[in-house]
């Protein structure tokens, strides 16, 4: 399918897409819930792979402030460590955190961008794993987990608490995205004459 090729070379940027990524593109390109049904994702398609980086919506004055310059500088230096695949309705973002130094695909960890351009790490063997952490209660984390592993995607975690244990250690990751954006956004408010902020 030429426009699943698309995806895999501009958006995911790789030969071999995870299964459930996979799942997730056809599911988007084809439409219709499958087994998506009451999660809300949909995979980015060619020309959203830089959404991340997106200012289309500030003001030329805006754009002018040094302190903003100095944070839209370190966000696209984080998020040149993440490839993001994914949004949901909300407009948040999720993919995979390749970090520094950079991990394949199938070694890095979930990541998320919020709409408030916050990033975090998620738990989680797969993309789908990580978003049905985020946006399900107990139950039907439960029930998604058993849906999927039906399918061949086999959950890292029993249930949604040792999903929520796993997010907890990964605050501690030694690149987490989070970190890094504080440590980058201080450098451009130095390099600017700012006073860095703790």
């Amino acid at each position: 399918m030429p426009a699943l090729e698309a995806f895999k070379q501009t958006v995911a940027r790789t030969d071999t897409l995870p299964a459930d990524l996979e799942m997730l593109a056809l599911h988007t390109l084809q439409g219709g819930a499958g087994p998506f049904h009451g999660i809300d994702l949909l995979a980015l398609m060619p020309g959203e792979e830089d959404v991340a980086n997106d200012i289309s919506y500030l003001s030329e004055d805006e754009l002018k402030d040094p302190d903003l310059q100095s944070n839209i500088e370190a966000m696209r230096e984080v998020t040149a460590l993440a490839r993001f695949v994914a949004k949901d309705g909300q407009s948040n973002l999720y993919g995979y955190w390749l970090g520094q130094p950079a991990r394949p695909l199938h070694e890095a960890a979930i990541v998320m961008l919020d709409n408030e351009g916050q990033f975090s790490l998620r738990a989680g063997g797969s993309l789908i794993e990580g978003v049905c952490g985020e946006q399900c209660d107990k139950k039907t984390f439960e029930a998604l987990k058993l849906r999927f592993e039906a399918l061949g995607i086999t959950f890292q975690a029993q249930n949604w608490n040792d999903w929520a244990r796993s997010c907890e250690h990964l605050r501690q990751t030694s690149d987490h995205p989070d970190a890094l954006h504080k440590v980058f956004y201080n450098q451009h408010r130095q390099r600017r004459g700012l006073e860095p902020i703790e």
